[in-house]
């Protein structure tokens, strides 16, 4: 078969395709069950909407009106452009939000002093858990990030990073495809916010006179270099000024610290690394879902609805591509501030 052929768009070969297709073809299905599958993942992310609002529900503690502004917030996330855009192509990215989501809360879940767990549960959790979160990786290799919330001074534990020093090793192993599905996904091509997100796409986006244009004008030359370096500042500012916002507040329970993280910096390396696509945004459903859960167990947190508002808002202003039916096109300076709500909803995982 031809796989650079299966592609509509005439892309090069890209790795992704070879390991879930190896899995599939073991399971008897192949192009004729696409439909089916798509089907498949679109429920598995309504499966996973309804899994975080439950979840937020049976731990709320707090008022009826902030528990439904909780359960509005994760709504939206489930019908935002970039999730419809992802469910639309049938994207793994809805598989590698499940996988981070179901390991990294289960290793929560059977944390060493947890009431009813045992030493045993205790390291078959531990086990179950990373494994999944290893999987994310090699479904997605940008996920790698999850692994970001076990390498903290007092967060750490030791199977997880045993199983992220396999899968580095493992991708170094695979770094030929590792570059080839990067430059395949056009990471290295200057994009604006209606297509792509980075720490450029902003820039880029205000410096791109078209208002609907998805790349720079032919022959405009842009410091990309610069740009990144900027877009990466501004991250950090948000996180130095959340910084100082956190140290007067209770610690995140272990699950949202978990979920905060690990979902923050599977987006934050690609995001200064390079262009991805708008789809790739519903991963912020790990660190919305840990934000909520923080909100609803600790007092003195009333501030965290910024953070909420700051995910919803890069959201619902990503994979503004084409008018709607009634013509309307997402302004160019609403693009902005949701290019700007994703730094600041970056930078606040950095800074937890």
């Amino acid at each position: 078969m031809d796989l650079a052929g299966c592609d509509p768009y005439g892309r090069p070969f890209q790795p992704y395709v070879v390991l879930p297709a190896r899995v599939l073809a073991l399971l008897g299905l192949g192009l004729a069950q696409t439909g089916v599958l798509g089907v498949v993942l679109a429920a598995l992310w309504v499966g996973l909407i309804g899994a975080v609002a439950t979840w937020i529900a049976a731990r709320w503690s707090r008022g009826t009106g902030e528990l439904l502004l909780a359960l509005a917030a994760v709504a939206v996330v489930g019908v935002a452009p970039p999730s419809l855009l992802g469910v639309e192509r049938g994207s793994l990215d809805v598989t590698v939000v499940a996988l981070a989501l179901g390991g990294l809360l289960v290793i929560a879940a059977t944390d060493v002093g947890r009431p009813g767990v045992s030493r045993a549960g205790h390291w078959v959790g531990q086990v179950i858990g990373s494994v999944a979160l290893a999987l994310t990786v090699v479904l997605k290799f940008f996920a790698v990030g999850v692994f970001a919330a076990f390498f903290a001074p007092r967060r750490w534990r030791l199977l997880p990073l045993l199983v992220a020093a396999g899968t580095a090793g493992w991708l170094l192993l695979n770094l030929d495809d590792v570059l080839l599905a990067s430059r395949t996904a056009g990471s290295d091509v200057p994009s604006t916010t209606r297509i792509m997100f980075s720490a450029t796409t902003g820039f880029v986006t205000w410096l791109t006179e078209d208002p609907g244009a998805f790349f720079p004008a032919e022959g405009q030359e842009l410091p990309m270099g610069l740009l990144r370096v900027l877009g990466v500042l501004i991250v950090l500012a948000f996180a130095a000024g959340f910084w100082l916002l956190l140290r007067r507040m209770p610690d995140a329970p272990y699950s949202s610290w978990l979920l905060i993280t690990g979902g923050g910096f599977i987006l934050l390396i690609p995001y200064v690394l390079g262009e991805s696509n708008d789809y790739r945004l519903i991963v912020l459903l790990l660190p919305l879902a840990g934000l909520l859960r923080w909100r609803a167990a600790a007092a003195a947190t009333g501030w965290l609805w910024v953070v909420v508002g700051l995910i919803v808002a890069a959201l619902l202003t990503g994979s503004a591509m084409v008018p709607n039916e009634f013509g309307f096109l997402m302004p160019k300076p609403v693009l902005l501030l949701g290019d700007l709500a994703l730094a600041g909803a970056l930078g606040f995982a950095l800074a937890v």
